[in-house]
């Protein structure tokens, strides 16, 4: 699980990138929502940081 977070501390996970329309979009969902946002990915490393990249089922 990839977690990134914005300037006001909002926690959002990393799901995917993937191309539409010759455009790179980002999949990535708040952890305070249950469901999945998408934006341009310029605009998402503009917006996110990279808080810690941890491994599926293993405890930090």
């Amino acid at each position: 699980m990839i977690l990134c977070r914005n300037s006001d501390g909002v926690k959002v996970r990393y799901i995917r990138s993937y191309k539409k329309h010759s455009k790179v979009m980002v999949t990535y969902r708040p952890l305070h929502l249950k469901y999945d946002c998408t934006m341009p990915r310029d605009a998402f490393y503009q917006q996110y940081t990279l808080v810690q990249d941890v491994a599926e089922g293993q405890q930090s």
